[in-house]
């Protein structure tokens, strides 16, 4: 299955894991910065007003933002989230090896890319699944956090909720 941007018609490329000979539209990412720049604050406003952290993940499993709450508890700024992969917002410490997020053999097993990844392929959203995660902490020890996550796909996006998130 393809995939078009339903404003301006660019081709996005094929829809990962389907095998349709159909057409599917999203929004391409210069369209969504055109509306985002244009229609000031609404998307992070939606996402400020939850009160639990939430993450935007696009199909490649790139961050498109984080609310006020996950880039409280994470310490970051929202420049270091968009374009980021979650293995490196997180501080997985199989993201910081050659090859980075998801090229790790312990990446086939990262519950948050599959989450993601069941998400986007078949729609279902998934709510509260256990997922262990080996973080370096800014001293440079591992330290292994226990994470709740939670998927929900809307339109070409999957919204990532992660509990559980201990800050160092």
């Amino acid at each position: 299955m393809k995939r078009k941007c339903a404003w301006c018609g660019k081709d996005m490329g094929p829809v990962p894991g389907t095998r349709d000979d159909g057409v599917t539209h999203g929004i391409c990412r210069d369209c969504r910065n055109f509306f985002e720049r244009n229609v000031p604050g609404e998307l992070a406003d939606f996402m400020d007003g939850m009160d639990v952290p939430v993450m935007l993940v696009d199909f490649e499993a790139k961050l498109l933002a984080a609310n006020r709450t996950a880039r409280r508890q994470m310490r970051l700024a929202q420049e270091k989230i968009e374009g980021s992969l979650p293995g490196d917002v997180v501080e997985c410490r199989w993201a910081r090896l050659p090859g980075g997020c998801g090229k790790q053999t312990h990446c086939l097993g990262c519950v948050l890319r599959a989450c993601v990844n069941k998400t986007f392929e078949t729609g279902q959203s998934i709510f509260r699944q256990e997922a262990w995660l080996d973080r370096m902490t800014p001293d440079g020890k591992d330290r292994r956090v226990r994470l709740v996550v939670s998927t929900v796909k809307r339109n070409e996006v999957v919204f990532m909720r992660i509990d559980g998130w201990e800050p160092d």
